[in-house]
Parts: C-alpha cells; structure tokens; sequence
C-alpha cells in the first residue's frame, strides 16, 4: 500500500488506503471483517456481513483443528531412547 499511495502523489492522484493487519501471509476473514465493517460504517454502505462472519467461524474452526493435530503430533513425537536425542536436527 505504501508503494502505491508514493506512485499515487507523484502522478498528483488522489488515493486512499485502508488496511488490516494480519500475523502471517494467509487469508486473514477477521482482518478483512474488520476493514469492512469500519468502511461500512463510515461510508454507510449497507453491506451485509453475514458471508465474511461465516468464513470467519469456518476458518478459525479448521485453524484450531490443525492446531489440535499438530500439539497432538508433536506430544507423540519422542526422541528418547534415540541416538539422536539432544542432537543437532537441521
């Protein structure tokens, strides 16, 4: 967004940008959701928001699934008893 708000100045445009933060290069729905409902609120869009809400449930519902597995992959996993255990792994 920065890139474009400078190609933006020099070329005298006008040029608004409104961002969400997001922790990793996913899909972020929430972040997406909250961009949406300020605009919707400023701007008085109408939007309905019900579609992003239902992506927003379902993604965090396969995230902490994931997460499920994998604590349960990594309790499994042991090294001990191993001629590596300790060991540099890389």
């Amino acid at each position: 967004a920065g890139a474009t708000l400078a190609a933006a100045k020099l070329r005298g445009m006008n040029f608004v940008s409104v961002t969400g933060v997001s922790e990793t290069s996913a899909p972020d729905f929430r972040a997406a959701g909250a961009v949406l409902k300020v605009l919707n609120g400023a701007l008085g869009l109408g939007l309905s928001l019900e579609g992003i809400e239902r992506r927003i449930r379902e993604f965090e519902e396969i995230k902490q699934t994931i997460l499920r597995q994998l604590q349960e992959q990594i309790s499994s996993f042991s090294l001990s008893g191993s001629e590596e255990a300790g060991g540099y792994v890389g």
